[in-house]
């Protein structure tokens, strides 16, 4: 790990990311991140082990957002590798015309303004975490996780990442579906 070099953003931690992430020196399987991710015990949950396998295989600090239909909005939910100081606690992002989603989310104006006004980053990739069933046409967001230095690493982990992202939206379907999804946004009532 001595040929990484320091994270360049001012808001992004200083420590070289392999220390960030805690990441292992060898290289972990999808086959490994598949063990750890089947292990999840609510959606949060789900969505942390995601979080840390993308952070570990692009070697870059990750953000997570939910998206909550209800209110059409990705909302932070966690991060790895970004000092805490400087975590975007709070941001919530309204998405014009969620329901479609035409366009992939690291595409979306609304999603690359404010990346770019909270934490300085104007070049990021998003990978998106979808329910999928066999007895819907289309598949639901559920989640977004945004590799904030991409790279190298996270080019060759692409069709990893897809997998994981599959097998985790299968699973949500399939065993975590029927527990209520705790969320940070009430419903009003």
């Amino acid at each position: 790990t001595g040929d990484l070099q320091p994270l360049e953003s001012p808001v992004l931690s200083q420590r070289p990311v392999s220390r960030v992430v805690e990441a292992k020196p060898e290289r972990h399987s999808v086959a490994q991140w598949s063990e750890m991710l089947l292990r999840a015990k609510s959606f949060l949950d789900l969505g942390r082990r995601i979080m840390l396998i993308v952070a570990e295989g692009a070697q870059s600090p990750v953000i997570f957002f939910e998206f909550h239909a209800p209110s059409s909005r990705l909302i932070f939910r966690d991060q790895v590798g970004i000092p805490p100081q400087k975590a975007p606690i709070g941001l919530k992002v309204a998405l014009d015309q969620p329901s479609r989603v035409a366009s992939p989310i690291a595409e979306r104006a609304e999603v690359q303004r404010a990346l770019l006004e909270r934490l300085g980053v104007s070049h990021f990739e998003a990978l998106e975490l979808h329910a999928s069933s066999t007895l819907r046409a289309s598949s639901q967001l559920l989640g977004v996780f945004v590799i904030l230095q991409p790279g190298v690493n996270s080019f060759e982990r692409r069709n990893d990442f897809q997998h994981i992202l599959a097998l985790a939206g299968r699973y949500y379907e399939a065993i975590l579906r029927p527990q209520p999804r705790t969320s940070i946004h009430q419903p009003q009532v």
